[in-house]
């Protein structure tokens, strides 16, 4: 087995080193896979604390299943993940945690997936260990179930065997952006206050209900429900901001209007990007900080510095995956997305670095737009001190300037109260597959509904050498799956930085 070693600074204030390995091919795995099965999982119903991108929320949570399962090999590696009731399972809602606390996850950009590996953070949102007091349930079974675990551990085996490690804050100017295909797109936030997603027969409600009743026979009711729940109840500021900033990271824009051959009916951009707000109005998610909804008990400030410097130089940073927040710690939210930062790191003392990071904060459309690109933006600073052991991981920080809210990011498509359970996945992928110049002639099969489908990982760009002063982050690699290769073929090796 090749392997390549290099050290390189990164992440405006973060020294990475990496370990790119060259993965045997799963069939060498098998036994591991085989042997998950011989140990039952622990179970627990968790309630997910009552914090949310969507305004007009009950603040009462909800509960999840998560599962907790010992693995015979590697020796004294965990598979968490989640279940739902049909015993369905996603990559993008599991961690393997390896015996040295080394956490290996999926992340789901732009409707690909990639697998990463990460110490001294947890980037997932999700309970390592069963929380206290959890209540132990039964796992929920079915023809699914041993599929989709081993279809997991596969995954998390035959992709991704770098490790990634956070070593040390040193001072410098440093930079980093997303890949120009994980820029967010440009959406109208559609207020409930205006209606415009089901007031009247040209709303997109109205155009998907008609769309599948030529499709299926049956009115799905897509915009009665949306009148009865996403109606105007006084809040000014509540609408889809939430769906649009998660849709805009997790699905690829829609960019031609269509004209679905077989319904006649024709969606514009705007109509389509409406639909995957609505699917992604609730989605399955990791949310850092604690939202201030104006009670006497709220603190404002309660996001961390050192919680802020890890979110946006690990997703960002590493990941180059968009990052989402509300970035006034006012009540009202307003949810944005980053997709950039420009870190200017000083060295105060031993253990002490004053950091001024300027955020490139994308804003949701005042009006409906149908020309596809990229969101408009601003820029805002945040400044803060960051605190260090004598190794240089951080510890603890202190703002010095206003702080936001909470940050948040989009794991994988999810279902709660809130969303328009008529809105499917399959449907508006259905509609954007007539945006093609040369569609199929029929129609796809109406599928059985499959939360769990996930998309195979594809490989993240292999590292490439960064000049100083602004160097970019390395990404966690994900090595091109190749039929049966002879020799996997190692990531390149960086010229080194000083």
């Amino acid at each position: 087995m090749k392997s390549t070693t290099f050290k390189r600074t990164i992440l405006g204030a973060v020294v990475l080193s990496a370990s790119a390995v060259a993965i045997p091919a799963i069939s060498n795995w098998s036994p591991f896979v085989a042997q998950a099965h011989f140990r039952p999982p622990e179970c627990y119903r968790i309630e997910q604390k009552g914090d949310s991108p969507i305004a007009t929320d009950n603040a009462q949570g909800s509960s999840e299943t998560w599962c907790y399962k010992e693995l015979e090999e590697p020796i004294g590696a965990r598979l968490v993940y989640n279940i739902d009731e049909q015993g369905r399972m996603q990559p993008e809602l599991s961690v393997m945690i390896e015996a040295d606390g080394t956490l290996r996850h999926a992340s789901l950009l732009k409707g690909k997936l990639t697998i990463h590996r990460v110490r001294d953070f947890n980037p997932t949102g999700v309970p390592l260990t069963p929380p206290e007091g959890a209540e132990r349930v039964i796992e929920p079974i079915s023809p699914l179930s041993a599929d989709a675990m081993e279809k997991n551990l596969s995954l998390f085996q035959e992709y991704g065997d770098v490790t990634v490690t956070v070593a040390t804050m040193r001072p410098g100017t440093f930079a980093t952006t997303v890949e120009p295909n994980a820029v967010p797109w440009r959406g109208y936030w559609f207020p409930h206050s205006s209606g415009r997603m089901h007031i009247d027969a040209k709303s997109p409600m109205a155009k998907y209900d008609r769309f599948l009743k030529r499709r299926t026979q049956v009115n799905p009711g897509a915009q009665k429900w949306e009148k009865q729940n996403h109606r105007y109840t006084g809040v000014n500021w509540a609408g889809h901001c939430n769906g649009w900033a998660a849709a805009s990271v997790l699905q690829p824009e829609p960019k031609h209007p269509v004209a679905d051959p077989f319904s006649g009916e024709r969606f514009t951009v705007s109509d389509i990007k409406a639909l995957w707000m609505e699917r992604d109005y609730c989605p399955k998610l990791a949310f850092f900080g604690g939202r201030n909804r104006g009670r006497p008990t709220d603190n404002p400030s309660d996001i961390s510095a050192r919680e802020f410097h890890n979110v946006m130089t690990y997703f960002l940073g590493q990941l180059k995956k968009p990052v989402l927040m509300d970035y006034m710690a006012t009540e009202p939210v307003e949810n944005r997305v980053v997709s950039a930062y420009a870190m200017n790191v000083k060295q105060t003392g031993s253990n002490s670095f004053y950091v001024e990071t300027t955020l490139k904060i994308h804003e949701y459309d005042k009006e409906p737009i149908s020309e596809p690109g990229p969101a408009p933006f601003i820029e805002r600073t945040y400044r803060y001190t960051i605190y260090t052991d004598d190794e240089g991981r951080v510890k603890s920080g202190s703002w010095h300037s206003a702080n936001p809210d909470f940050l948040w990011v989009p794991l994988a498509e999810g279902n709660c109260d809130s969303t328009n359970p008529s809105v499917e996945s399959f449907w508006i992928r259905e509609i954007m597959r007539f945006s093609q110049e040369a569609p199929s002639t029929s129609p796809s099969p109406t599928p059985s509904p499959d939360p769990s489908a996930t998309p195979a990982p594809e490989p993240a760009p292999a590292p490439t050498a960064t000049p100083v002063p602004t160097p970019e982050p390395v990404p966690s690699a994900t090595p091109e799956p190749t039929p049966a290769p002879e020799e996997p073929t190692p990531s390149p090796e960086p010229n080194p930085i000083p």
